[in-house]
């Protein structure tokens, strides 16, 4: 293993010793040694150093922001993250504008606290189904000791104490954040819940001395049901810590199916036949995004999903029954389905959502039929009208049976999951399609043989690519803009060296399959795109040697013979922050031969000020009840300020667009300040901003005509700035923008 790392920190922590006078210089240079070998450190499992290195470097620079932000990364890296937040909180009370601090304290809190947590507590019918299911249980099983299986906060665990003067109530939670913030809510209201930090699996009655629990309640589900080891876990309390007359809360759990429409394959597809149409020759092969999971979570407040069938029972799961659960797990449940058209159409997909029995009068859905269309029930005025009857009582019907509360509850704590065809296929009134359902070692499973493309060949891509290549408005903008360059290149030889540095380097393969550039340099970072561009360029005969891969953009500042005549960036990455291609804009123009171009030559960060009740719900908690118990303040204290991925079905905008400042390409401190008008016809109807919305305006060359990222195909993602603004009685806000080491934030300031 690579050693170079602990050298270097041995030489400059020495330095610093030995000549204390010389510490503020090497300040810099200590930190990036320090951090790379703590995490040589990590990789070996050194602890011990790792714990040494924390004393000393405190001791060398004590108090320095720059080395508790350092020590704060680690900790999160070790999985300590109550430790990780303390460091780096301290670090931003010293320098409360570091956006890179602040940066790595919300990545931090999305990553152990995520924003599921807020949705779930938000969900007032799910808690009150609870609630009632638990007193029920509660009342008619009289136990002596109940425990809370992934407390979480400790909700349940508080209903099972609302509901006994003498149970003794148990609570397990792995997540030290999550074990904090149920210890104090505990301690709070008075309540005698032992919690025991670790996995319900990992529970020794004998060691604890404990006996069997009469009632185990939980809810560990994901939107796919069982991927929080659901059945692994549930098995273990069957054999190990329920008693024979105990009983499980949830008692059942029972997936449906059915087939769907509308959920953006169409358009993707299209954007892509765009993007390579009369170009790039892919040798007859059909370029299909790679889904590391196997499913994906839909969010049906994102799409106006169209049910082509009814939804029907694939199996149900006893979970209070051990040779169910295990028959689950083992893969036995596996069904075949048929799934009944309900009129003509395409369909680009297969639903799954699942229906969870807490008792007899208790259940929760993961799955909103009365927000969706139906095939040929909306906008058909042709179709038969006993159809249109069927087919709205089938709705009814539907509604009733898995979920009556389901049109009240506009945001639900899970969502369905989707198993996504590669193209749309087309479908006919009454056809059967039968499609196999299992949960084989607990993930949800879908298998079917619909397929049109049997006769021409799959190649899994990066889903990273695959969006970009989706983008064809920004393939195409700036196909146009290079094109236009290269007409007033002074420069007629076909010599030229070409840099593309894009997620893929379209533009530059299509050159030099056209002959127009003699070398291509481009990144090799984004995961197996070599391999794709070495059988794209085989495909398009060209010769390997012309294309020159570099895995760190950094790497092409130190090659002093290699100038460019022209060099495409990804200034904003697919998330949406500042790309580290702009950490090196300048001193890449630098790179360029006279005359040469680099793209793009500017972006603006545009804004719109919102209301989102989305927002609000995925943010922070509001609910009168957790109020009172403490839980809302403790939880939101790791709400997050800035939302990735927004989206933007139920805003309200209450400006606007508005330009706020050009990206600055430096990593120098810049501010600016703003009025901003509300919306005359808004500010009277919403009395409240939570959000500043912002998207990019990108200027590929001077004077081009811009393009926006918010756009529905972007690859690059819509994110927000959480706020919280009372606009009542006013007439518009003042908006402060910062950027420093390449970040940027936006805030509503008095």
């Amino acid at each position: 293993m690579n050693e170079l790392p602990q050298i270097f920190f041995n030489k400059i922590e020495n330095l610093c010793k030995l000549n204390p006078e010389q510490k503020i210089e090497v300040r810099n240079t200590y930190v990036t040694c320090l951090t790379n070998y703590l995490d040589y450190l990590i990789s070996l499992e050194s602890y011990n150093e790792i714990f040494r290195c924390f004393k000393e470097s405190q001791e060398l620079f004590p108090n320095d922001p720059e080395v508790l932000n350092a020590l704060g990364v680690v900790l999160n890296k070790i999985k300590k993250p109550v430790e990780a937040l303390k460091y780096i909180n301290l670090a931003l009370e010293i320098c409360p504008e570091k956006l890179s601090y602040m940066e790595n304290k919300d990545n931090i809190i999305n990553q152990w606290v995520e924003r599921w947590h807020f949705v779930m507590l938000n969900d007032t019918y799910r808690n009150n189904a609870y609630k009632k299911a638990i007193a029920s249980q509660m009342q008619c099983l009289e136990p002596t000791n109940v425990l809370d299986i992934g407390t979480g906060t400790g909700l349940l665990s508080i209903y099972c104490c609302e509901n006994t003067r003498t149970a003794t109530v148990y609570a397990c939670e792995t997540d030290d954040l999550m074990a904090d913030i149920a210890e104090k809510v505990f301690k709070k209201n008075n309540l005698q819940v032992t919690l025991l930090r670790r996995h319900s699996m990992n529970i020794n009655l004998n060691e604890l001395n404990l006996p069997r629990f009469d009632l185990i309640v939980t809810e560990i589900f994901d939107s796919g049901a069982f991927g929080e080891s659901v059945l692994e876990t549930l098995i273990h309390a069957k054999q190990h810590l329920l008693s024979e007359r105990g009983k499980i809360v949830p008692r059942k759990i029972s997936i449906f199916v059915a087939a769907i429409n509308k959920i953006g394959l169409a358009e993707v597809l299209q954007g892509i036949e765009s993007t390579l149409e009369n170009s790039i020759y892919l040798k007859d092969t059909i370029l299909v995004p790679r889904i590391e999971e196997p499913y994906e979570v839909l969010d049906q407040n994102a799409y106006k999903i169209e049910l082509c069938s009814e939804p029907t029972l694939a199996f149900s799961v006893d979970l209070n029954n051990l040779d169910s659960l295990q028959n689950a797990f083992d893969g036995k449940l596996d069904r075949q389905v048929e799934l009944r058209c309900i009129g003509d159409g395409t369909i680009e997909g297969f639903l799954a959502y699942f229906v969870l029995d807490l008792d007899d009068d208790n259940k929760l859905s993961s799955f909103d039929i009365s927000q969706t269309q139906w095939l040929n029930l909306i906008d058909n005025e042709n179709s038969e009208n006993s159809t249109n009857n069927s087919t709205e009582e089938s709705a009814r019907n539907l509604e009733r049976t898995y979920d009556a509360t389901s049109s009240i509850r506009k945001f639900k704590c899970w969502d369905p999951i989707k198993f996504s065809l590669f193209e749309p296929i087309a479908i006919r009134k009454y056809q059967i399609l039968k499609v196999n359902v299992s949960c084989r070692q607990g993930i949800l499973k879908l298998d079917h043989n619909f397929t049109n493309l049997c006769k021409k060949r799959l190649l899994e891509i990066p889903m990273d690519i695959f969006s970009f290549l989706a983008d064809d408005e920004f393939i195409l903008e700036l196909e146009y803009n290079v094109d236009k360059a290269m007409r007033k290149y002074s420069k007629k030889e076909n010599n030229m060296i070409f840099g593309d540095f894009l997620p893929f380097p379209h533009i530059g393969i299509n050159l030099l399959k056209e002959n127009k550039i003699s070398k291509l340099y481009c990144s090799s970072q984004v995961k197996d795109v070599k391999d794709l561009i070495d059988k794209v360029s085989s495909w398009n005969c060209i010769p390997k040697h012309l294309i020159v891969f570099i895995d760190d953009l950094e790497n092409i500042l130190y090659e002093t013979d290699i100038k460019f005549d022209f060099i495409l960036l990804q200034p904003v990455s697919s998330c949406g922050n500042i790309n580290n291609h702009m950490r090196y804009y300048q001193i890449l123009k630098n790179k360029l031969k006279p005359n040469g171009f680099i793209f793009p030559s500017k972006i603006d960060i545009s804004c719109k000020l919102i209301y989102s009740e989305w927002l609000e719900n995925v943010t922070s908690v509001h609910n009168k009840e957790l109020e009172k118990l403490g839980i809302e303040s403790l939880i939101n204290e790791y709400g997050t300020k800035k939302q990735f991925e927004f989206i933007n079905f139920d805003v309200n905008y209450l400006s606007d667009i508005f330009t706020i400042s050009s990206i600055q390409q430096d990593e120098n401190i810049f501010k600016k300040e703003i009025v901003v008008n509300i919306s005359n016809n808004l500010q009277n109807q919403y009395n409240r901003i939570n959000g500043i919305l912002y998207f990019y305006k990108i200027f590929f060359m001077n004077n081009s005509i811009p393009l926006s990222t918010n756009r529905k195909k972007s690859f690059i993602k819509g994110n927000c700035f959480v706020c919280d603004c009372d606009i009542t009685h006013k007439n518009n806000v003042k908006i402060q923008y910062i950027q420093n080491d390449f970040i940027f934030r936006c805030k509503i300031i008095d």
